[in-house]
């Protein structure tokens, strides 16, 4: 969906992971995405498409997660009018456009990414599930690398889903500006919600998107 430019020459695109809980859809679009890649990545991660794909946390989900630094790289390099590129989970309540504005005094930055760190803790981690990647090459060498990191650590046996792979990355980056965490109260992690309403209130006007992580189920995460 192209996004509108505002003020800047920048454009973002998103890319949802659409219907999530219709399992032929899933099964569908993960056929799709096997299509694309490299056989012989498919054939040493073991996936074929006579199982499914579509259960949260089982083995094979945890290896189709490893193609998403794939995809996103993907996108990039055949999309170079694209100033970004965002990757929005399906769980995720959007309620107002993002503005890339926000942006742009961080030209060295190029992940802005959703920003899920403990309480209390000077630890950062972040939640892979909104991440906005500038198109540059710095963004694509990094894509490169964690896909590498993920798909060798997946094929010998040691399955890893993509968010620890981007944590160990942010935590060993030579660069500290390479990337920036994304304002929890505009970009919130849902198990975090009641806690920034006791103890800050809450202004819904700022509010960018919603996030039902750590809910498992469609009427519990419309619930949330």
């Amino acid at each position: 969906m192209p996004g509108k430019q505002a003020n800047t020459n920048y454009t973002w695109q998103i890319y949802l992971r659409r219907c999530l809980f219709d399992p032929k859809f899933v099964l569908t679009a993960a056929e799709l995405l096997l299509d694309k890649l490299p056989n012989k990545d498919v054939q040493l991660l073991n996936i074929s498409r006579s199982k499914h794909h579509t259960n949260f946390g089982n083995p094979r989900f945890i290896k189709l997660t490893t193609f998403k630094w794939y995809l996103i790289n993907d996108v990039l390099s055949k999309h170079p009018d694209l100033g970004f590129t965002l990757f929005s989970d399906l769980d995720i309540l959007w309620f107002q456009e993002p503005s890339l504005n926000d942006f742009a005094p961080f030209q060295n930055t190029y992940l802005f990414v959703q920003d899920d760190s403990p309480l209390k803790s000077s630890t950062k981690h972040a939640c892979t599930g909104v991440m906005f990647w500038r198109n540059n090459e710095n963004s694509i060498n990094t894509l490169k690398h964690l896909f590498k990191n993920q798909f060798n650590e997946n094929a010998g046996g040691n399955l890893i889903p993509d968010e620890p792979i981007l944590n160990l990355w942010i935590n060993n980056a030579s660069r500290k500006d390479a990337f920036m965490l994304l304002p929890k109260s505009e970009y919130v992690i849902g198990h975090r919600f009641f806690h920034l309403i006791m103890k800050f209130g809450f202004s819904f006007d700022k509010l960018i998107c919603f996030h039902a992580n750590y809910v498992k189920g469609e009427r519990r995460k419309l619930r949330r």
